[in-house]
């Protein structure tokens, strides 16, 4: 086959194309797709590779599955819903025995008296 060094004409994009990205990964007996449109969250999947010879047509035909199944998914819900973490644990009551103490007080309380005569003394 020749390979041609004239610049081709870039096909301007059809009427209501939209941007779609697609990943594929493979890794041992499994490839891994990622399909990603403008503005949505990627659905990913993972897929078993039976026949090491056909793995492309195999994983091609998966990701064009997964492309419908996620633009399915993108009409109804195109972000995955925000985190939602679960409450913080309730604090125990505090008592007197475990209430924060006047930091003033505390120091004043935990300080010896000085030593009397110290510099006196010597003189």
């Amino acid at each position: 086959m020749a390979v041609s060094n004239t610049p081709q004409e870039t096909p301007a994009p059809v009427q209501g194309q939209e941007e779609l990205k697609v990943v594929v990964s493979f890794k041992g007996d499994r490839a891994t797709i990622g399909v990603q449109g403008k503005n949505t969250d990627p659905v990913m999947e993972r897929v078993p590779i039976i026949n090491q010879e056909d793995a492309l047509e195999e994983v091609f035909a998966a990701a064009i599955d997964l492309v419908a199944r996620a633009r399915e998914r993108w009409a109804t819900s195109p972000r995955n819903p925000a985190y939602q973490g679960p409450p913080p644990p309730p604090q125990a009551p505090r008592t007197p025995d475990t209430a924060p103490r006047d930091t003033a007080v505390a120091r004043s309380a935990g300080r010896r008296a000085a030593p009397q005569g110290g510099m006196n003394r010597m003189l």
